[in-house]
């Protein structure tokens, strides 16, 4: 533009071959002038004579650029051309002495002028960032990227021309979806201005074609690919904390995981005393997780008994049968205080306490007992065969040098607070309190911690007025942030 020539007014260029066309019939066009149009991807600039590369849809070809034959002014203006630029060259086809076939240049076109430099060619576009965000760039640079997109596209357009011809019917299926899917992370929310609505990406394949209200019954889509080591039915259960550093006041998104092969048709249930109420359920694709629920620490009550009934099963092929299962598992509702307990996962990208369901066809069965449970489980078989086919695990958890928990939150204490006043709270939860340092007293150096949670620090002051004055023999301070967040006291006898 600065020199008075306006790059972009020419629309149209007479281009005769494609360079490939050129190598690969190199004795037919030896000696015969062509024209080829291509981004310039190298320039070599030797005074009066110089070479440049020309890179067009199906390869690149080099040309040889003389000021005898441009002209002195023409040759200005090609060496004044930047890397990434279009142009148009006419020329005669022939061989260098180095044996590399080119075209001897007639003519140099400036088509269109490229506005940003392109990476340098010696190393080439190596940035994974720039490779995925700007795509044109690593086609442009990268010609095995470009020969995989070339071919992906024509793999897509025979399959979609074959089932076209057998009378299929694609169906486009939305991005946005309500539930979230895929096994391998975490999704974001956003919002749907127009619906009101909050959505999740897409990451596993949905079944909406099974919804569609169509003339023609059947519909296609991507059959799900296997894993070779993915036949053992493995499900998990999982717990996510929106915010890892703030436990006591974050809200925290349940999943249900499936690594294995098969889909997984499931329900998830909490207790209710002696019955049970529906919180989710759905069919699980192969190797994917689903998130079922979002719940604050004020429904943990409801979740110290979950249960998982599931049945596993393929479509559109044979498997080995794998029988129905419904398995309980006791959730120890002080473990979303801690934050150690919430562990770095291939399923999550952030922190998540997750249980075992089923493992390599195996149900995993959490028993709490006391130490006379725990010397008599020892002397027998930790695993045993049940009639469903599937194998039970009974876990042993037991550690002596441990400080004595005790949660003091009033729902780990009392099924049911119908009708007790604040105050009637607070004293019974003081009550517990004096009932386990009492009974302590006399075992010098014992560490008990109390988790009262942050809440209004109600509680917290009260435990402290406690130990001022009535337990002063004993010391405490604030148990571990890492492991209780603010929400704990820890007290040495």
């Amino acid at each position: 533009m600065e020199a008075g020539e306006n790059p972009y007014e020419i629309v149209t260029y007479d281009q005769t071959e494609h360079t490939r066309q050129i190598k690969d019939n190199y004795e037919a066009y030896e000696g015969k002038e062509v024209s080829v149009a291509g981004r310039l991807m190298s320039k070599r600039v030797m005074g009066k004579a110089s070479f440049g590369n020309v890179q067009d849809r199906d390869g690149n070809i080099q040309i040889y650029v003389s000021r005898d034959d441009l002209g002195d002014e023409a040759y200005a203006k090609f060496k004044k051309l930047d890397v990434g630029d279009i142009v148009g060259v006419k020329g005669v086809v022939f061989t260098t002495k180095m044996g590399e076939k080119s075209i001897h240049s007639k003519s140099v076109t400036l088509l269109s002028k490229s506005l940003q430099i392109l990476p340098e060619k010696y190393h080439g576009l190596t940035d994974t960032d720039i490779r995925y965000r700007q795509r044109y760039v690593d086609l442009i640079m990268n010609p095995e990227v470009k020969d995989v997109f070339i071919k992906r596209s024509k793999i897509i357009s025979a399959i979609r021309r074959y089932l076209d011809d057998r009378d299929f019917m694609e169906v486009e299926t939305p991005m946005l979806v309500e539930n979230a899917g895929g096994a391998s992370a975490r999704p974001f929310v956003t919002h749907f201005n127009a619906l009101d609505e909050d959505k999740k990406p897409k990451i596993a394949e949905p079944e909406e074609t099974d919804e569609v209200d169509i003339d023609k019954p059947i519909t296609y889509k991507r059959r799900v690919e296997e894993r070779k080591d993915g036949n053992k039915v493995n499900v998990f259960l999982a717990y996510v904390p929106k915010d890892i550093k703030m436990l006591t006041n974050t809200t925290f998104d349940a999943y249900i995981v499936n690594d294995c092969n098969y889909y997984i048709f499931y329900t998830y249930l909490c207790g209710e005393g002696n019955s049970w109420r529906l919180h989710s359920q759905g069919v699980l694709e192969p190797n994917s997780k689903i998130q079922m629920e979002e719940f604050g620490l004020a429904q943990l009550n409801e979740m110290s008994q979950v249960a998982v009934q599931f049945v596993a099963y393929k479509e559109d092929r044979s498997f080995m049968l794998k029988p129905a299962a419904t398995v309980q598992v006791r959730i120890n509702l002080q473990n979303f205080y801690k934050m150690h307990t919430f562990e770095e996962s291939m399923f999550f990208t952030e922190p998540a306490l997750i249980y075992d369901i089923v493992k390599d066809d195996v149900i995993q069965k959490t028993v709490y007992a006391n130490a006379d449970d725990i010397k008599e489980a020892l002397l027998t078989k930790k695993t045993t065969e049940t009639d469903n086919g599937y194998k039970i695990k009974h876990e042993k958890k037991e550690d002596k040098n441990a400080p004595l928990e005790v949660d003091l939150h009033i729902d780990s204490l009392l099924d049911n607070t119908a009708n007790m006043t604040n105050g009637e709270i607070l004293e019974y939860q003081l009550k517990v309190f004096r009932e386990t340092m009492d009974k302590h007293l006399k075992q010098k150096g014992k560490k008990i911690v109390f988790i009262h949670g942050k809440g209004e620090g109600v509680l917290r002051r009260a435990v402290e007025k406690e130990l001022k004055h009535k337990y002063k023999g004993s010391t405490f301070q604030d148990a571990s942030f890492q492991q209780y967040g603010f929400g704990a006291t820890m007290v040495t006898i």
